[in-house]
């Protein structure tokens, strides 16, 4: 053996490498897997072997990461098991677990593993319901519980979940699955977290507790989500004129199609997109004359920006959008003859040649 030292056994890697790929014998790459000084030459021979009986027995060689190849090779789940009643190093036992398909011992994996990567592997592959729950309710792993509920369907995991867990993102994750419309009331309404109660607030119907929720909750998102969903345009038009949070308020006015409840905020509303966002939606021919005729500045918006060379001033008229929406002759003539700004009346008579070319000098 001094005289001579088999190709595997060299140091040289490329040598040793080209000695397993011409091996054919099982045994013999069984061999160069248990004892051949290098890991890579060890894990080319695993990779090599075809026979199950003999990667098992390399699942049990000294080394992890040949341990590991071998794992990665083997179907049979009685030898999986048995590797992960005597393995110790968590990244092979997470690669047998992900290959287990009894749900009783992932079950079991999931619930009482040592390590938190194999119990997280173990989780990822989890089906059964009640052991799903078990870990959604009692791990301490925060990521491994995300998991978990995620997976979980029981209403009434998901409900305890929803307002029980101490964690704010477990608690959307499971108020997002609830379907208990009495139970998401009382989230809505009680929650300490904004980011539940505005979970809750997206999935009710109850409109008692929407109007509560729109009118008194303390976050303006939350505010705003409501009062999207009530059905009372009523209540709506309240909320529009005097909620402070202008969010809320748009939320509101974009549900509004009372006309003179929207001439009303084009009017006297005191932030001027408000106000052009109900000019959008102002249909009434006599608002939209009587506005375009106007000389009040309050329909306008100066903005300046930039300096120097770059230096631009542009006007937003609201009394340019009202006489966009005028279309009949009869209008139109009242624009050019009575709108107090020039401009518009000009634009008038520009709109009305296109409407009667011929009629017009």
């Amino acid at each position: 053996m001094g005289l001579f030292k088999l190709a595997w056994m060299s140091k040289n890697t490329n040598k040793a490498k080209k000695a397993v790929e011409r091996e054919m014998d099982q045994s013999r790459l069984l061999e160069i897997a248990l004892k051949a000084p290098e890991i890579l030459i060890r894990k080319l021979a695993v990779e090599k072997l075809t026979d199950e009986n003999l990667i098992y027995r390399a699942a049990k060689c000294d080394e992890w990461m040949v341990r590991d190849e071998a794992v990665s090779k083997i179907n049979n789940q009685t030898m999986l098991e048995d590797i992960l009643k005597y393995e110790k190093n968590s990244l092979v036992r997470e690669s047998a677990v992900l290959k287990l398909e009894n749900q009783e011992i992932i079950k079991f994996i999931a619930i009482n593993d040592d390590s938190e990567l194999v119990r997280e592997a173990a989780v990822n592959i989890l089906t059964d319901q009640p052991g799903l729950e078990e870990v959604a309710l009692n791990e301490d792993n925060f990521e491994i519980r995300k998991i978990a509920a995620a997976k979980v369907e029981n209403q009434e995991a998901i409900l305890h979940m929803a307002k029980n867990d101490s964690l704010e993102y477990i608690r959307v994750l499971a108020v997002r699955k609830l379907t208990d419309q009495p139970a998401l009331c009382e989230i809505a309404i009680n929650d300490a977290s904004a980011a539940v109660r505005l979970r809750a607030v997206e999935k009710l119907f109850n409109q008692i507790t929407l109007l509560e929720a729109a009118e008194n909750d303390g976050d303006g998102i939350v505010r705003a989500i409501a009062a999207s969903r009530l059905d009372d345009k009523s209540i709506l038009w309240e909320i529009a004129k005097n909620e402070e949070n202008l969010y809320v308020r748009k939320t509101a006015i974009e549900r509004v199609e009372n006309q003179p409840t929207l001439k009303y905020i084009v009017e006297n509303d005191s932030d001027f997109d408000m106000r052009a966002l109900a000019m959008s939606k102002l249909k009434d021919k006599p608002a939209l004359l009587e506005i375009a005729k106007s000389s009040d500045k309050k329909y306008w918006r100066v903005c300046e920006e930039g300096d120097g060379e770059d230096y631009e001033r542009w006007v937003e008229d609201m009394r340019i959008t009202a006489l966009d929406k005028i279309s009949d002759k009869n209008s139109l003539l009242d624009v050019t003859e009575n709108a107090q700004d020039e401009n518009l009346r000009s634009l008038a008579c520009e709109k009305l040649k296109r409407l009667e070319p011929e009629s017009i000098d």
